[in-house]
């Protein structure tokens, strides 16, 4: 079932996921922007663990924007199956891929991403995440693309305009 662009914003709850929870590509964007999932939280004896919030998801056709996102420790918890972004429209004109001050964020965890089709891939300031150095960005992107990802997990985004890439301009 194919879904046009969503944006996740606040505290997200299953009544507002679930007219969406089905879609299978996403004409557009998919951005989270400070949101908590609050509602999505199993707890069991040994662990804590989310849901997925969007199973089924294996395209979108712009980009896909995670900026403050809580209770997220990998994005496999919100598309688990996601296979291509097409960056057919790029977010601020460059990036297919945004995580950025996701506090909760350890892992990113799409291991089904096979491509990036236009655009790069901006990750900054996700002071918990490891393993971000082991993803072969190369595969995913195509040569021009790959020379103006900007991958500083830990730190400053690298240009000497913040505010035009920080997501929360949006």
């Amino acid at each position: 079932m194919p879904c046009r662009s969503i944006t996740l914003r606040g505290t997200v709850t299953h009544h507002q996921i679930a007219p969406i929870r089905n879609c299978t590509l996403i004409l557009g964007y998919l951005r989270i922007i400070n949101a908590r999932f609050i509602d999505f939280i199993s707890k069991n004896s040994t662990n804590t663990t989310i849901e997925p919030l969007f199973p089924n998801i294996t395209e979108i056709s712009d980009y896909f924007l995670v900026f403050q996102a809580h209770h997220i420790t990998n994005l496999a918890q919100i598309t688990p199956r996601l296979s291509v972004i097409h960056g057919t429209r790029l977010f601020r004109s460059s990036f297919a891929l945004v995580l950025f001050l996701s506090p909760s964020l350890t892992h990113v965890n799409l291991g089904r991403l096979v491509s990036i089709r236009q655009g790069t891939v901006l990750l900054s300031r996700l002071y918990h995440v490891c393993y971000v150095s082991t993803v072969d960005w190369s595969a995913l992107l195509n040569a021009t693309d790959l020379k103006r990802q900007q991958f500083n997990p830990l730190g400053e985004l690298k240009s000497s305009r913040d505010h035009d890439n920080d997501p929360a301009s949006i």
